[in-house]
């Protein structure tokens, strides 16, 4: 017997859904660069992020951190879960206050830093007022859980 193909071009292949594999590729890279209770940037994020700024030599930038007073208190007397709805309390109060070209971050179990692209101390100081301004809110909506963060910034003069 003898086949005659006249024109035509054989196609082998093989087709796989990778689906599953790029949707755990995605959440590990997620993982990777972000806090897990916070959703904000983890403090490697932030590192490489400053390495970037610093080897692109941008200027005009700075940071503000924020730390968590009483965190330790809280989880000590009240549990984890107390504490971790402070965290969140805190977290939600920091992604309210800056527009998407800030980066927030939680660099430590009760600190948060924020880059900002400016170096005007009346900028960060108008910033800090109202995210006081939004604590004092928060704190006469939940008396028996008040939120205190304290701030402090650096600014890059180069």
């Amino acid at each position: 017997m003898r086949i005659v193909t006249s024109g035509f071009n054989e196609v082998i292949g093989i087709v796989r859904n990778i689906t599953a594999r790029k949707e755990m590729e995605q959440r590990l890279e997620t993982l990777s660069n972000h806090d897990a209770l916070s959703g904000l940037y983890n403090r490697g994020y932030f590192e490489r992020e400053l390495q970037r700024l610093e080897s692109k030599n941008i200027t005009d930038v700075g940071i503000i951190v924020f730390d968590v007073d009483g965190l330790k208190i809280f989880n000590d007397s009240l549990g984890h879960s107390k504490g971790d709805e402070l965290l969140v309390a805190a977290t939600n109060i920091l992604k309210s206050s800056f527009n998407d070209d800030a980066v927030l971050c939680r660099i430590g179990g009760d600190e948060f830093a924020v880059i900002i692209h400016s170096n005007s101390t009346d900028t960060f100081n108008d910033v800090i007022r109202m995210i006081d301004n939004k604590i004092v809110q928060y704190n006469s909506n939940n008396p028996i859980m008040p939120l205190s963060l304290s701030s402090g910034y650096a600014i890059n003069r180069k």
